[in-house]
């Protein structure tokens, strides 16, 4: 899915190695600046379940030591606690319900 929405966005987005960043200038990339805007509203959909539970796996590593493994449960607890945080800000076609 990132490939292909690389791919798409390609003349809107520049990327050095493996960081990509809007290709846009203040002065005169209105056009660019525009679109970027228009599929950011609509790819956040696609990808944020992905970045729920990401999200939730970053926030534990900060209180445990990731090296010796986080439970599965612990996971799926603070995922549901985003998901259900967020459902006023996104509508989402299928909320992930189990493990």
């Amino acid at each position: 899915m990132i490939q292909a929405s690389l791919k798409y966005l390609g003349r809107f987005v520049e990327s050095k190695r493996d960081i990509f960043e809007p290709s846009v200038s203040a002065k005169k990339d209105y056009k660019n600046i525009i679109m970027l805007s228009y599929y950011r509203s609509n790819l956040i959909h696609v990808f944020i379940h992905d970045a729920e539970i990401s999200g939730a796996i970053l926030g534990l590593s900060n209180i445990h030591d990731i090296s010796k493994g986080i439970s599965t449960d612990l996971i799926w607890e603070k995922f549901q606690y985003l998901q259900n945080l967020l459902s006023e800000e996104f509508v989402v076609r299928k909320s992930i319900r189990n493990k």
